[in-house]
């Protein structure tokens, strides 16, 4: 007897080759991949989690937080920069203040688009939603 081994979606061993009882086994293999296919298009699963609507004083808090953190980034890079040059923020600020404007809003979209791209929503968003999910304010 002519046996090979090979495993279905489901993890269940089969059996391919010349059995015995290959017709009775293709007659109840047919049978359950009817039922598989008919319980799987029954099922849709959301990949998503359900749209909460923040509201005009959550949404202003979260970009109040997300503005915050890009700010803390700024700080310190702006303060690694002028420990670097042995220069004081503030001359550094004044003597550079284009290009550190455009390095703040470097970082700013570089955080949004990371943020809301890859997890769809920023950490002040999820800071701000209610945890119950309800959008009344």
């Amino acid at each position: 007897m002519d046996k090979d081994l090979t495993r279905n979606d489901l993890g269940e061993t089969e059996y391919e080759g010349s059995l015995d009882s290959d017709e009775e086994g293709e007659a109840e293999d047919a049978g359950d991949e009817e039922q598989i296919s008919d319980d799987r298009e029954g099922e849709k699963i959301s990949a998503r989690p359900p749209i909460v609507r923040l509201g005009f004083f959550r949404r202003v808090k979260a970009l109040l937080f997300d503005l915050l953190i890009v700010s803390l980034f700024w700080i310190g890079a702006t303060g690694l920069a002028a420990g670097f040059l042995s220069v004081p923020i503030l001359d550094l600020v004044a003597a550079a203040a284009v290009p550190l404007a455009l390095l703040f809003c470097a970082l700013l979209i570089t955080y949004l688009f990371l943020f809301l791209f890859f997890l769809g929503e920023t950490p002040g968003g999820r800071l701000v939603t209610p945890k119950d999910g309800n959008s009344a304010e």
